[in-house]
């Protein structure tokens, strides 16, 4: 004989059958075991018997909130497509003519991908309305809602000065006072400039970094201060993934007689056989670029630091 639950709150429903107890699964559209027989069959306040006629009302009723969350929540995302593709029309990615709302587009799979929630990617597809276009944050607010409008506005830099100033700004703001739904947004942000940036040096070499005022040397020194400040974010695959695009573009690692240099062009490490240890070394990568070394690739910087560490 099968007895049939409703949780208190009427938002799971249970069945008894033999010795086993079984929730339906929204996900599975089925009944899961669970470990919850004892429980279900001695805490009366919490749990209350019904009829399987109701248990099936419950469930009909459950997956229809499933169903309209779920349209809700489409709507609302549609709604930021179609908002961010009509406010940034005209306009195209630097040096391109490539329409700029692909940019957008991308910070918002980069989101979806790591599993933020709807007014997270929301945010990420109006990430540059306030910076770039005519809207403001209370247009956002009254289209989206205070939350988006908020992330919005804290990814928006309004720092006067020059390049660096800016950039120093909006790193000194990432490490103090940003939330980690918003250095979410910073972080798909600027994995999609550096996806970018690295197609388009695969393209040009580096005739590339002539588009950009703060050249190469600027560039890198951004994007290393940008990996320190989204050190909170190393669980997630695009941290990872910007870690890794920014060596392949900026880092540079050199082999001599019983030493090792990394550089990325405004700072260098070198590694010496005896000490084994990096530091920090005042030698810019012009410097090295004079001295009988070799290029070598991260990976085999890896191998010879191991097999010097294991002849000791």
């Amino acid at each position: 004989m099968i007895h049939y639950f409703q949780s208190e709150n009427a938002n799971s429903v249970f069945k008894i059958q033999g010795e086993g107890a079984y929730v339906y699964s929204k996900l599975t559209h089925t009944y899961e075991r669970c470990n919850l027989y004892a429980e279900i069959l001695t805490q009366k306040q919490k749990y209350h018997e019904i009829d399987e006629r109701e248990a099936k009302r419950l469930i009909h009723q459950l997956e229809g909130e499933e169903v309209s969350l779920a349209r809700h929540q489409n709507m609302k995302l549609h709604k930021a497509i179609a908002f961010a593709s009509v406010a940034h029309a005209g306009q195209y990615r630097k040096g391109t003519n490539i329409p700029y709302i692909v940019h957008p587009f991308e910070v918002a799979q980069i989101l979806s991908e790591a599993g933020a929630e709807e007014d997270i990617i929301c945010a990420g597809l109006l990430h540059d309305i306030i910076e770039d276009t005519s809207y403001t944050a209370t247009d956002l607010e009254k289209e989206f809602g205070k939350r988006v409008s908020e992330l919005v506005l804290a990814c928006t830099q309004e720092c006067e000065g020059c390049w660096e100033q800016r950039k120093q700004h909006y790193l000194d703001y990432l490490t103090r006072e940003a939330t980690l739904d918003t250095m979410m947004i910073s972080c798909a942000d600027k994995l999609a400039n550096i996806r970018s940036s690295k197609e388009n040096y695969e393209k040009e070499g580096e005739r590339f970094w002539g588009r950009f005022n703060s050249g190469k040397e600027g560039h890198s020194w951004y994007f290393s201060k940008l990996i320190d400040a989204f050190a909170p974010l190393q669980n997630y695959n695009m941290f990872w993934e910007l870690n890794a695009i920014y060596k392949e573009l900026f880092v540079v690692c050199y082999q001599g007689e019983n030493v090792l240099y990394q550089t990325n062009g405004w700072e260098t490490y070198v590694y010496r056989k005896e000490s084994e240890k990096w530091v920090l070394e005042n030698l810019s990568q012009a410097e090295l670029e004079k001295q009988p070394l070799q290029k070598i690739d991260e990976n085999e910087m890896r191998r010879i630091v191991m097999k010097w560490e294991m002849e000791d």
